[in-house]
């Protein structure tokens, strides 16, 4: 399977190939989240989500166009500065 971004200006001549569990005939979200993936992981990190992807065959047939999200999973990092004696004026 293939996919292309239209909203860059791209067209099913510039898809890409990558791999998903997904068969052509079953091509729905869930091939479209591994296209994503696949764009995250080659320089999509960078880019501004949603992404419209085109999903085609390896003939160039389109099957489908998907707005995929990106989900930001928060992540927190603490560093001590101070210790209890010092906050409570101790």
């Amino acid at each position: 399977m293939k996919y292309y971004k239209p909203g860059y200006g791209e067209f099913a001549k510039d898809a890409v190939h990558f791999q998903t569990q997904w068969g052509s005939t079953g091509a729905g979200h869930g091939a479209a989240e591994d296209a994503a993936a696949h764009y995250h992981e080659l320089s999509g990190w960078e880019a501004t989500w949603p992404i419209q992807f085109a999903l085609v065959d390896d003939d160039g047939t389109l099957l489908g166009v998907f707005n995929v999200y990106r989900e930001a999973v928060p992540s927190f990092c603490a560093i001590k500065i101070h210790d209890e004696s010092e906050v409570q004026g101790g």
